[in-house]
């Protein structure tokens, strides 16, 4: 996948329904096994400077990221059927945040993700500011 697929593939990846914040997170999640995350916002840059920021749209709200620390994985859940997505590598626990890194499956793209303890799910896509944001609970 092409790095500019990569942020709306991300926006999608990230969906499910608009949900709150406090509703949808528990204070568990940094240290649950599996986790789900549905998305607050996205972020798409075409160029240095020159990012937009907008909330998750109803085209973003068809699928979710699973984020699977036991077996490393990532997939992305569509109703009932899941697709590999990325591998997690460099995962650290550190000061009231778990920090790690989703390597995609069938190319180089690396995205940093960083999870809080009220279920905050920040992303960043390379390092031109594409990313995403989005609330997690624990998967069971």
């Amino acid at each position: 996948m092409r790095r500019a697929a990569i942020a709306p593939a991300l926006g999608l990846a990230l969906a499910l329904a608009p949900l709150a914040a406090p509703a949808f997170a528990r204070a568990d999640v940094l240290t649950a096994p599996k986790i789900a995350c549905v998305p607050l916002n996205v972020t798409h840059c075409s160029g240095p400077g020159k990012c937009k920021t907008r909330p998750a749209g109803a085209k973003d709200k068809t699928e979710v990221l699973v984020i699977d620390f036991r077996t490393k994985t990532a997939t992305i859940r569509t109703g009932g059927k899941s697709r590999s997505f990325a591998e997690i590598a460099h995962e650290r626990p550190e000061r009231g945040e778990r920090r790690f890194a989703l390597m995609e499956i069938g190319s180089n793209a690396r995205i940093n993700a960083l999870l809080t303890k009220a279920g905050r799910l920040t992303l960043a896509i390379g390092g031109d500011g594409d990313g995403a944001v989005a609330v997690c609970r624990e998967e069971a």
